[in-house]
Parts: structure tokens; sequence; C-alpha cells
């Protein structure tokens, strides 16, 4: 093994929480988790890896080559990149309901939970704001170098007046009664107000350090073209996702004694993966975030090659609830929401992505249009 590439392998993997913020240096620190996700773990890193301070990489139980990737990786980025080991065993997926109740009432260890895997990847950050980055995202790059810089400036360049503060709050509070009382606002899609959010925000970010929550677009590669799943409910516990994922669990935020995770039964995230009975992991004491109206990476896991058989066969089989991504982009997002299934795109999420949408650019649809192609390069001989 390399000398400039060192794997850590303490002997506690319990983590002091009230001690998690102390001693943090300016800068954004990167957390991956790793669990076989050999196949674009390379491009998920080199498409995020300029925009970060610091990457965290804690692997689990990995049967593939991920650890020989993240090894020759770390020796190009030996200053940026530190790797973990995480030995104990994680109770997650396909639980009964005995594990379910003792993993909720703290029967089992927190160690042996995805709550404290996140944890402890957290506890090992060493920057004052922390972003989660997911192994089968490919992020548009210079999107994550201009709003990681903009946690990094000065707060005195941040140039918000009031009037721009008042109207950043006002569409806030629009989002959200909009999301509860489900109906969509059409102000909240409109390309020029939204362009103006961003504009807006991005000088918040600047001054006041804001949590902001991020987004993406779910996508598949078949035969050189781009497609978005616009989400079906399937029998068999095989769904087909919608088009957008990362509601509120991908977030930029500030470390404090508060931040951290807990196990969850998320009831809803259970559905969309089938039914199964799966403990995954909540944040808990994030500031208030404020929706990034722009999609900022490409979504992978449907093209994973263990399930890919099975979503070739929904592609060919439901090809309707697929649109490309060029018309996707240029559609009108009434007419996309129109095709999508609510029980896995729900009326919240579309009201919530609606705006997302609207922060398509025409920039931003053409680095996506690139970057698939790449991304079809990239994959071609794993799935097919």
């Amino acid at each position: 093994m390399a000398d400039n590439y060192t794997i850590y392998t303490p002997e506690s993997y319990t983590v002091d929480l009230s001690k998690i913020a102390l001693n943090r240096r300016p800068g954004v620190s990167g957390i991956m988790r790793v669990r076989n996700d050999g196949e674009f773990i390379e491009m998920s890193i080199e498409s995020c890896i300029d925009a970060l301070d610091e990457l965290i990489i804690v692997y689990n139980d990995c049967t593939d080559d991920s650890p020989a990737i993240i090894e020759k990786i770390c020796q190009r980025y030996p200053d940026k990149i530190k790797v973990y080991a995480y030995k104990p065993h994680i109770l997650a997926w396909n639980l009964s309901d005995k594990q379910i109740s003792d993993i909720m009432d703290g029967s089992i260890p927190m160690e042996n939970t995805l709550a404290g895997y996140c944890n402890y990847a957290l506890s090992k950050t060493t920057c004052e704001y922390v972003l989660k980055i997911d192994a089968d995202q490919i992020y548009n790059t210079s999107q994550m170098i201009s709003l990681c810089n903009c946690y990094r400036c000065s707060s005195a360049d941040g140039h918000l007046s009031l009037k721009k503060h008042i109207f950043l709050w006002l569409t806030k509070i629009l989002l959200t009664l909009s999301i509860k009382s489900h109906i969509g606002l059409r102000l909240l899609r409109n390309k020029k107000y939204i362009s103006y959010y961003q504009k807006c925000l991005l000088e918040y970010i600047k001054k006041d350090k804001v949590t902001i929550s991020l987004s993406g677009i779910n996508v598949i590669v078949v035969d050189a073209t781009i497609y978005v799943p616009l989400g079906q409910r399937l029998q068999g516990g095989f769904n087909i996702l919608g088009p957008f994922n990362g509601v509120g669990d991908t977030c930029i935020f500030r470390v404090t004694d508060k931040t951290h995770f807990k196990p969850i039964v998320d009831e809803a995230y259970n559905m969309l993966i089938g039914g199964k009975k799966n403990v995954i992991e909540t944040f808990c004491g994030k500031e208030r975030s404020w929706a990034y109206c722009t999609p900022i990476w490409l979504h992978l896991n449907a093209c994973r090659k263990n399930i890919w058989a099975k979503t070739l066969e929904s592609f060919r089989k439901y090809k309707e609830k697929y649109i490309s991504f060029d018309d996707f982009v240029e559609s009108d997002y009434r007419v996309v929401i129109r095709n999508t299934d609510d029980e896995v795109f729900s009326k919240q999420t579309q009201i919530y992505f609606g705006s997302i949408f609207a922060g398509i650019t025409p920039d931003i649809s053409k680095y996506f249009r690139n970057l698939a192609k790449t991304i079809q390069n990239k994959i071609f001989d794993r799935l097919y």
C-alpha cells in the first residue's frame, strides 16, 4: 500500500456527540459512505473533489472492488481524502419486527445502525460545514465549486438588501404553504422568479452561511440516450423512481453540538423500495434549510448492475413512464407530473420539485447532456 494512502482503523467506533463540533476549521467537508459502490464511485469523486476541502470516505462490508478503486483515487488526492474502514455489522435492511424494535429502543448498539455509521463519518470531518456525498451521484462540478465557495467567503461578501431578504422569506413561506395545502402555485414554477430567488439565495449563503437542501435528477442511460423516470408503483418489489431525489436529506450544514443522525423507520421509503422493513437514518439538529432550486447531480441508482436487468425490463415494458432528458427539460412541468404516480412521487414532492424544475437553465441541461455521454461510455461494459 502506498505511503501516502492510509486506512484509519480505530479501536472504538463510539461517537461522543457532545464533542462533534469542537476544533472545526473553515471550509466544506464531504462525507461518503461506501458499500459495494465500485461502479460509479470514481466518477462521483472526480465530479465533486475540486469543490471540497476534504472528503471523508467510510466503507463497510464491501465485497466488490470499491476498496481498490478508493485506494487508486486516494493516491491522486492524498491531501484531500481520508479513508476509514467501518467494521461493525450494520443492521438496516430486511429486518424482523423484533430487530426494528430493538434498534428503536436502543437495545441494539448505535454502532450497529446506519445512524451510528453516519455519526462516525461525521465525527471524522474537520471543516465547519459538511455535505453528504453519495457514490452513485455524479455532480455538476462547476455548480458545486461555486456553491461551496459561498461558504468559504467572508460574510462581508454577501450583499443582501432588506428587499431581497423579504423576497426570500416570502418565497419560503409561499412554498411551505403550497406544499401543506397541496396547491401548486404557478409563480413557484416561473423560471424568471426562481432565477431571481437563486441569485438572492447565493447572497444569503455568503452573508449568513445558511443551511441549504440540494436535489438531483434520477436517470437511466439506454442506447446512448438519457432518460428520466416518471415514477410508477409496480408489483413485485421494484418500483420506477420519480424524476427527482434529495428531498431535504442532502444538505450543506454547519456542524454544531446538536447535529447528529438517529434511526428512523420511514414508511414512504420502505414502500418505494418494495415494502421491505428497513431502518435508515434521519438527520437531526440542522438549522432551518433553504431549497437550492437547481438540480446539482445525476442519480444513477437505477443503473446499478445488480438491478440493471429489472431496470431495463421496466423501461421496455413501461416506456411511457420514462421521458428523454431533452424532452423532460423542455416540457411544461404540469405535463410531466400528469404522467407521474402519486404513490411514488407524492403531491408534496411534486410541488417542491416544481421549483427545482424551474431552476434548470439551458447551461444546466447542456452540462447534464454531455455528462450523460460520459456516463454511457463509462458504464456500458458493466451493464450490457
